[in-house]
């Protein structure tokens, strides 16, 4: 569906305008409530409705709250750029809200949809050099059967709100996108429904807000590669990022890579990937990107392109292995250089193996918050209880035993000349093979200074690279070799590598996590069907897990 296509109805009340901070001005006001309480109206009503006579005394605030005391609520972040980017769209928006006209427990009398409109007025929805909405455009109706038949009558197309309410209503009509502005939760247990948490993320679904954030960076990437560029071009299909293949006036051609950036994702991935490519690059690395420039302000960086195709896991071959294992020798080799010090964590790095149970512990606890509502969740929570925790329980446990009998401490981390430089996310799922048959290895932002037991474990177990068990093998063996002064890493892999593979299993769930598919629709070029991805990563996982249970006494990848 084309945006030009879209007509979209969207709630006012708590979908457009947020009561929060009003409401607890109110509410400490009549005493209802403590100083210090969380301005949130959801935990607030709660509060209030455990005092005596608590449902009537809530109504009364509500009145207060939409009536007389409206001026004073707030407009939510993003809503102001979400019609302008509709009027830019020239896409059809409604305001359809379920608002009678006064309150029986307003003693002000005040009109309940003045009191909206003059709100509206204030923020200039109705305004040229404001959000453009035309009056006309605004319905409120007395009953949510009213305002259905408005959502239908105007042949919306999407309507957003923030009650699941509205959408279970037998007569919602069925050909109208349900999307549900819930910031307070993960997740909705409908099925046909999508759940944003924040305004920014409904732009981001309705407008391609990465490529128009592109277009308008244009004179800047010209300026920077010192030529006109000329056209613009979606490449690649990774999860966390966006790729766009740039071709300038002579034909020069670059590669602008945005970086997600969410609140709850400490690591700067843009700073992360461009210094340690630059660090690599000063360093005489050829296998890598050229890093040409960093936008930090714009969340994008410039890198050299490359000429390459993406590489089929059946076409790899033992000259492939050692070609991988040469280069992560030569990052080992450059952690003897100066700069090397300046170089961050890799992402995850576990270097003592009770980092890396607290690192599986982590990712379990962050699972078992997801709430239980809806089929995929439940099948969720069935799995993490009854088939991951017992064998967690069990192989961590074997592996205590096994690090006694090796003379290998759980809670003491490896010394740092022990530890080495790793891009964290490496395979051949991350490169590009050159017409002259060289390898590029991309994706460098996890990059950093790693044990090389996890680095050897997360190439073996690496869900997108499907190798034959001989090149697995010979890699072991290969890095073995090659890390031979590292005399405690032959054993630590192998009582460590089911750890890693559980880890694994965790990984595959990620979609679970709201943040992380919010990521993936991030990088995504299409919109993704939540319930079917998260099934499909169920599955994945249960498949690992099976394996790892079976096989984790005796390493697999063992070459002796």
């Amino acid at each position: 569906m084309q945006t030009m296509n879209y007509i979209i109805g969207v709630d006012l009340d708590n979908t457009l305008v947020s009561y929060d901070s009003l409401i607890y001005s109110i509410a400490l006001g009549c005493g209802f409530i403590k100083a210090g309480s969380r301005k949130s109206k959801r935990s607030i009503r709660d509060i209030i409705r455990k005092l005596p006579d608590g449902e009537e005394k809530w109504q009364r605030l509500q009145a207060i709250m939409y009536g007389p005391r409206m001026k004073e609520a707030e407009i939510i972040p993003s809503v102001e750029e979400f019609f302008r980017l509709c009027k830019k769209n020239k896409v059809k928006v409604y305001i359809i809200s379920h608002k009678t006209g006064f309150s029986v427990y307003d003693d002000t009398k005040t009109n309940l949809r003045a009191a909206a409109l003059d709100w509206m007025e204030r923020n200039k929805f109705f305004k040229a050099d404001g959000l453009s909405l035309p009056r006309k455009n605004v319905y409120f109706k007395g009953t949510r059967e009213e305002k259905i038949g408005r959502i239908k009558q105007l042949g919306c197309t999407h309507f957003i709100d923030d009650l699941e309410e509205t959408f279970l209503e037998s007569s919602f009509p069925k050909g109208v996108k349900k999307i549900l502005y819930n910031p307070h939760e993960d997740h909705s247990g409908l099925h046909d429904i999508l759940v944003f948490r924040r305004w920014g993320d409904i732009n981001g679904y309705f407008f391609r807000q990465d490529d128009a954030s592109l277009q308008e960076s244009l004179p800047l990437i010209s300026e920077t590669v010192g030529r006109k560029v000329i056209s613009v071009q979606r490449i690649g299909k990774g999860r966390n990022s966006r790729v766009h293949l740039i071709t300038c006036e002579n034909l020069r051609k670059y590669v602008v890579k945005s970086y997600f950036s969410h609140e709850s994702d400490k690591r700067d991935r843009l700073d992360v990937e461009f210094s340690s490519l630059k660090f690599l690059w000063n360093n005489g690395v050829r296998s890598v990107p050229r890093p040409i420039a960093a936008e930090k302000e714009h969340r994008f960086a410039i890198y050299g392109y490359i000429d390459g195709k993406k590489i089929n896991s059946k076409e790899i071959n033992d000259d492939d292995i050692d070609y991988a294992v040469e280069f992560l020798k030569k990052l080992d080799n450059l952690k003897a250089e100066e700069d090397s010090c300046n170089l961050p964590k890799a992402s995850e790095a576990c270097f003592s193996v009770r980092e890396i149970t607290d690192s599986i512990e982590s990712r379990y606890n962050k699972l078992e918050k997801v709430k239980k509502e809806g089929r995929q969740n439940d099948a969720l929570h069935d799995f993490l209880k009854k088939d991951f925790m017992p064998a967690f329980s069990e192989i961590k446990e074997w592996c205590k035993q096994q690090l006694d009998r090796n003379g290998i401490s759980y809670s003491l981390r490896i010394d740092k000349k022990n530890q080495t430089l790793s891009p964290s996310d490496f395979g051949f799922h991350n490169a590009l093979r050159k017409k002259d048959g060289r390898i590029i290895f991309l994706d460098f932002e996890y990059f950093g200074w790693d044990d090389p037991a996890k680095m050897i474990s997360d190439f073996l177990l690496h869900p997108e690279m499907d190798l034959k068990s001989e090149l697995k093998k010979r890699f072991v063996k290969k890095m073995l070799l090659n890390f031979s002064a590292n005399e405690p890493l032959e054993a630590r892999l192998k009582i460590v590598f089911p750890l890693f593979g559980l880890k694994w299993c965790l990984i595959l769930l990620n979609e679970f996590l709201y943040e992380n598919f919010l990521r993936r629709q991030f990088a995504n070029r299409d919109k993704l069907i939540k319930d079917g991805i998260l099934a499909e990563q169920l599955s994945k996982a249960k498949k690992l897990l099976d394996k790892i249970s079976k096989n984790f006494k005796n390493f697999q990848y063992d070459s002796k």
